[in-house]
């Protein structure tokens, strides 16, 4: 005799109300579903943009062609870092560009 008590079977017959509500369940929410969606398209006025064709359009508050003050900024410091400029005349020392800066280093160091 085995020490072990032995496994009960279980029958393999699903029981049926579990799986009724399930589809009872799935076929209510498909239905709200189709109501709220007929509802959206028919006309039940509710909150958000229920006015749509009554939206004015207005030109925007500066022309695109117009930089903007970051631009405007960006464009200077694009000058200042592309540009040359005496840092101190007394001594002979300028300001490059980083690209030339660079390159000149490299040579010096006999990369190139």
């Amino acid at each position: 005799m085995s020490v072990h008590e032995d496994i009960p079977e279980q029958s393999e017959d699903i029981p049926g109300r579990p799986i009724g509500w399930a589809i009872v369940a799935t076929i209510l929410t498909i239905a709200v579903c189709v109501i709220v969606v007929w509802g959206l398209q028919h006309g039940i006025r509710g909150g958000g943009r229920t006015d749509m064709e009554n939206l004015s359009l207005r030109p925007p508050a500066q022309p695109f062609e117009d930089k903007t003050v970051l631009e405007l900024q960006r464009a200077a410091q694009l000058r200042e870092l592309d540009g040359w400029k005496w840092v101190d005349n007394t001594h002979e020392r300028v300001l490059v560009p980083a690209n030339v800066a660079i390159d000149r280093y490299l040579q010096q160091r006999g990369a190139r």
